[in-house]
């Protein structure tokens, strides 16, 4: 995080974890939700969420469901690795300026997928790297950063977008953090 005096004195922070978890589940429990997707179809109807009300095109409210859900998984990773670090005490502030600029973390040069949920946890132990804890999670992982992830936080949207699909996607990431809970001890105990 930028500390100091940052640019039009916009200060920035995590997104809070509990939060954007509970969106997810809401999001995952919606678009699993027969009637709810069913509304999808029909452009005039408002659709209700917790937080919002969303009067815009459908295929427009599963971007914004995803690009949400992405950012709330990215979120959690990143918070995963300092509340681990803390619990192990090896969480200092300059470790906390090498994890305030991920991409630069020891390691072969790789996208954002990499940084979160490879070079990060490695941070803590190299042993906890998604492409060796789960090896055909993280390349549906990787494909989907590649195709879906990137372009979507780069000024595109989903076109024609299926609501099953996007529920897919967030089945995946439904995986991403049950490895997560397995180490970090946030939402679940860890040793």
């Amino acid at each position: 995080m930028i500390t100091g005096n940052p640019i039009f004195d916009l200060n920035v922070a995590n997104l809070p974890i509990v939060n954007v978890r509970g969106e997810f589940d809401c999001y995952l429990e919606k678009l699993s939700d027969a009637a709810f997707v069913e509304g999808l179809r029909y452009v005039r109807n408002p659709v209700e969420l917790p937080t919002i009300t969303w009067k815009d095109l459908p295929k427009n409210l599963l971007t914004f469901m995803l690009q949400r859900s992405i950012l709330g998984v990215e979120a959690c990773a990143a918070a995963a690795v300092e509340y681990r670090l803390a619990a192990l005490g090896r969480f200092d502030a300059a470790m906390a300026r090498k994890l305030n600029d991920p991409v630069k973390l020891p390691g072969p040069r790789g996208g954002m997928a990499d940084v979160f949920y490879n070079k990060m946890p490695a941070v803590i132990d190299p042993a906890l790297q998604l492409r060796l804890c789960s090896p055909q999670l993280w390349e549906t992982v990787k494909r989907f950063y590649k195709e879906v992830r990137n372009p979507l936080f780069h000024g595109y949207q989903l076109h024609m977008a299926n609501p099953a699909n996007v529920r897919d996607a967030l089945l995946m990431f439904k995986e991403v953090y049950a490895w997560m809970d397995t180490w970090w001890g946030a939402f679940a105990n860890v040793p």
